[in-house]
């Protein structure tokens, strides 16, 4: 992709790949964490019979 236009290199300008993936674009994680005031616990246990 030498031929980019001016619109181009300057959205793509200084993007590089991942070098242990070569993954053009950032991981997507699709989980978060939350500061909460009083430590919560989680089991399976209590989502029986639902």
């Amino acid at each position: 992709m030498n031929d980019q236009g001016p619109k181009t290199r300057a959205v793509h300008g200084g993007e590089t790949s991942d070098p242990a993936t070569g993954a053009s674009a950032p991981n997507l994680v699709m989980s978060t964490t939350f500061a909460m005031d009083e430590p919560a616990g989680f089991s399976i246990n209590a989502f029986e019979g639902e």
